[in-house]
C-alpha cells in the first residue's frame, strides 16, 4: 500500500523487517538508564526487545554482561553487526519472545522493557509475559508505560521530537511520529520516514494501559512493585502519562504488593 506524501513524491509503508536496516538512537531513555544501573547495582542486563541495537552504546558501556533480545530476527542479526562492529566482547544478541522468558538461557541481575515496548502486547500475552518475568529469575525488572489519555500534554519525546539517524549505508533520515487514534483501550502511531525524494511511513498499535489498571494487573500476577517514576529524571509527577516501574522480583512469591 502506497500514500501520497508530498507533490509527486510517494510514501511507501514499510514492516518491521524493514525497520531492521534503520539506525535509531534515542538519547531519551540514555541517563535514566545509566542512573538505573548505577542505582541499582545492575551488572548484567537484558534489554527486550532490543530493536536494532538502540541501546547498545549506553548499556554496552557500563554492565559485566549485556543481552539483547527480539522476536524478529531481522532486528537480532543488525543487533549482532553492531556488536561485531563496536567489538562488545560483554554482549550478545538471542531471538527471543518477550511474552515468554520462563525458559531464558541465561540470568541477569534486570531485564529492561524500555519505551512502551511491553504495550504492544495484546491482553492475553501481556499477562503471559508478566508472570513469565516472574519466573525468570532476574533480580530486577523495569517497564517503561505509557497511558495516552494521562498524559497528552507531555507525549514520549519520541513522538514530540523529530528524530534524526542514519541507516545501514550512512544516509541520513529524518523520523517524525504522530497519534492518529486514541481510545481508552488502544493508541495507533504513525511513523514517517523521509531521506531526500524517499518517504517511507509505519503503523504501530499499543494498549492503552492507565496507570492503575497496569500497577493493578502487576500485581494480580504476583509482583511486587519496588518503585516507580513518571519521567527520565527519576521525578513523580502524577499528571505525567509516563509510569516506569521498577519490579524487585521473587520469583517463590505468589502475590505482590505496591508499596
Amino acid at each position: 500500500m502506497t500514500k501520497f506524501g508530498g507533490i509527486g513524491i510517494i510514501m511507501k509503508k514499510i514492516d518491521y523487517d524493514v525497520r531492521a536496516s534503520f539506525d535509531e538512537f534515542s538519547s531519551e531513555d540514555t541517563l535514566f538508564i545509566r542512573k538505573l544501573i548505577h542505582d541499582y547495582n545492575i551488572q548484567s542486563v537484558l534489554d527486550i526487545p532490543c530493536a536494532n541495537g538502540r541501546n547498545l552504546p549506553v548499556i554496552g558501556q557500563i554492565v559485566s554482561k549485556a543481552y539483547f533480545a527480539d522476536i524478529n530476527p531481522y532486528m537480532v542479526n543488525a543487533v549482532r553487526q553492531k556488536i561485531l562492529r563496536e567489538e562488545r566482547r560483554n554482549c550478545s544478541a538471542f531471538v527471543l519472545d518477550m511474552s515468554d522468558l520462563s525458559n531464558m538461557p541465561f540470568e541477569v541481575d534486570a531485564i529492561l522493557i524500555m519505551q512502551q515496548s511491553f504495550q504492544m502486547l495484546d491482553s492475553e500475552p501481556a499477562k503471559k509475559a508478566l508472570l513469565n518475568l516472574k519466573r525468570s529469575r532476574s533480580r530486577i525488572i523495569v517497564i517503561d508505560t505509557y497511558d495516552f489519555l494521562c498524559g497528552s500534554l507531555d507525549l514520549p519525546v519520541f513522538l514530540s521530537t523529530p528524530c534524526v539517524f542514519c541507516d545501514a549505508d550512512n544516509r541520513q533520515w529524518i523520523r517524525s511520529s504522530t497519534v492518529c487514534d486514541i481510545n481508552k483501550f488502544r493508541v495507533n502511531i504513525r511513523h514517517e520516514y523521509k531521506s531526500n525524494c524517499k518517504m517511507y511511513y509505519a503503523e504501530v498499535s499499543l494498549l492503552n494501559y492507565s496507570r492503575d489498571m497496569f500497577l493493578s494487573l502487576c500485581e494480580e500476577c504476583g509482583h511486587t512493585i519496588y518503585d516507580f517514576y513518571t519521567n527520565y529524571t527519576f521525578g513523580k509527577d502524577l499528571s505525567l502519562g509516563r509510569t516506569i516501574i521498577v519490579i524487585k522480583n521473587d520469583p517463590e512469591a505468589h502475590y505482590g504488593k505496591i508499596i
